[in-house]
C-alpha cells in the first residue's frame, strides 16, 4: 500500500517528487542449491502463483472458480463519506440513497438493508428507547428517522462522540443507542455486543453502485457482477 501511494503521488504531482526508490520489504529467502528463483517462487507462493497462469473458458467458469476459492474477503463496512461522486482515477463509487440523487450517473442497487436501532444490552435494559441517550450523526436524517420511528426527538439526550466512525464502538461500550443499517452492525448483533430496540422504520437503506454514463470496462463489470452476487443483491 505504501508503494502504491508513493507511485501515485509521483505520477500526479511530479513537481513534488525528486526521486522515487522502491525497496522490497519482504524477508529474503536463501536459495537452495540448484533451485531457480522461478521455482522457489512457486514453492513459496503455491496456488497464488499458479493462478497467475490460469485461463478460463468463459466468465461463468471464472466466477465458479472464485466462488469456490474466494481469496477476496467481502466485508461491507460503509463509512460516513458525504463527498460527491468523483471518478478521478476510480471506476465506480458506492453511495446510499436513491437513483434520483445521481441523475448524471448510472445507479444500480447493490444491497438493501433495514434501518435498525441498537444499544448495548445493559443500556437497552435500563430504560425505554425514549429515555435512552442517543448517538446520532450531525445531519438531519438520523433525527428524522428516529422521529418517524415514534421517538420524541425534542426530549432525547444527544451525545456527541466526535465522529460517525466511532458510533458502533461507542454503542458497544454503552455510551448511547444508535441508528444504523443492519449490515453495519450485523456482527455486533450476532456477537451479542448490541441488541435491537423495539423501534422500527419502514424505509430500507439502499446502497448503490455509481458509475459514469459511458460503459464500464469489462474487468470492472465482471467485478461488479461478482460483488452483487456475493452481497446477495439483484443482478440489474
Amino acid at each position: 500500500m505504501g508503494a502504491f501511494v508513493a507511485v501515485l503521488l509521483a505520477a500526479r504531482a511530479p513537481d513534488r517528487v525528486s526521486d522515487l526508490i522502491l525497496i522490497d520489504g519482504g524477508v529474503p529467502l536463501r536459495l537452495p542449491a540448484n533451485v531457480t528463483r522461478e521455482a522457489i517462487s512457486l514453492d513459496v507462493l503455491g496456488p497464488a502463483a499458479a493462478r497467475l497462469s490460469m485461463t478460463f473458458a468463459d466468465h461463468g467458469a471464472y466466477r465458479d472458480f472464485w466462488r469456490a476459492h474466494p481469496d477476496i474477503q467481502i466485508a461491507f463496512v460503509p463509512g460516513p463519506c458525504l463527498v460527491p461522486v468523483d471518478f478521478d482515477g476510480f471506476d465506480f463509487g458506492i453511495r446510499v440513497g436513491k437513483p434520483a440523487d445521481w441523475p448524471d450517473f448510472n445507479c444500480d442497487p447493490l444491497i438493501s438493508c433495514r434501518k435498525v436501532f441498537v444499544a448495548a444490552p445493559e443500556l437497552a435494559a435500563s430504560a425505554a428507547p425514549q429515555d435512552l441517550p442517543w448517538i446520532l450523526s450531525e445531519g438531519p436524517h438520523d433525527l428524522r428517522f428516529l422521529a418517524e420511528a415514534g421517538v420524541d426527538v425534542s426530549r432525547i439526550e444527544l451525545r456527541n462522540i466526535g465522529g460517525e466512525i466511532f458510533e458502533v464502538e461507542a454503542a458497544k461500550r454503552g455510551v448511547g443507542a444508535i441508528l444504523a443499517t443492519e449490515v453495519v452492525v450485523r456482527q455486533a448483533l450476532a456477537d451479542g455486543a448490541l441488541v435491537e430496540l423495539d423501534l422500527h422504520h419502514p424505509e430500507p437503506s439502499v446502497y448503490n453502485v455509481i458509475t459514469p454514463k459511458e460503459p464500464v470496462r469489462e474487468p470492472v463489470r465482471i467485478f461488479l457482477d461478482w460483488l452483487k452476487e456475493a452481497l446477495g443483491a439483484p443482478q440489474v
